[in-house]
């Protein structure tokens, strides 16, 4: 892999991280089935997770090493 092997993958996780959190919206936005909509709970749940990694590890990444606790405890808040 090259110089830009990492980004390309970050790209691709955000972007399915988003297409699973819209599949679990359109499930339960659509369906009149319990078990379908808690699926979809599951799906909102499992996509905003691997959002909020990468984000976190794009703000410890951006952040220098002496305030990478207090970023995260703004993270949190915000």
């Amino acid at each position: 892999m090259g110089h830009g092997g990492g980004k390309k993958v970050k790209n691709k996780l955000a972007l399915f991280s988003l297409v699973i959190v819209l599949a679990g919206l359109f499930s339960i936005g659509i369906t009149p089935f319990v078990p379908v909509a808690f699926i979809g709970v599951f799906l909102i749940g499992l996509g905003t997770t691997w959002i909020r990694v990468l984000l976190q590890s794009f703000q410890q990444m951006a952040t220098d090493l002496n305030y990478h606790g207090r970023m995260a405890s703004d993270r949190m808040i915000g």
